[in-house]
């Protein structure tokens, strides 16, 4: 009777470690996911590449506006520091032609006292 008991109680035990691994493949089997959730997520996996592929091209976008706008800023710039340059060249030029002026007037100026001093000496001598 013992040996059936211990049998009795061994069975029972195994018994109770099927019927929990069917349990355990039965829950496992209702919380696979269903063919429409597989496909679904397949949809929404599509879905958010494509937005990423998107927002990639806004960002290179972005990126290649704010390249643009460094250049367009280097060349105001640029055109800013020449403009500079030639109002100075250009000031330059006037304070040369003044120059010039003058020593052409103080020239026409030596001349005339020469042609004085010509006329003076030549008044002199006869």
């Amino acid at each position: 009777i013992d040996q059936l008991k211990h049998r009795l109680n061994k069975m029972e035990e195994e018994c109770k470690l099927e019927r929990n691994q069917s349990l355990k493949l039965k829950n496992d089997i209702e919380n696979r996911p269903k063919k429409e959730q597989v496909l679904e997520l397949e949809r929404e996996n599509e879905m958010l590449k494509t937005k990423i592929q998107e927002l990639q091209s806004i960002i290179q976008a972005f990126h290649s506006r704010d390249e643009a706008q460094t250049q367009y800023s280097q060349c105001l710039i640029e055109k800013d520091k020449y403009r500079k340059q030639i109002r100075e060249l250009e000031e330059k030029n006037d304070e040369m032609r003044i120059e010039m002026v003058r020593r052409e007037a103080c020239i026409v100026n030596l001349e005339s006292k020469l042609r004085r001093l010509s006329k003076d000496s030549g008044s002199l001598d006869q």
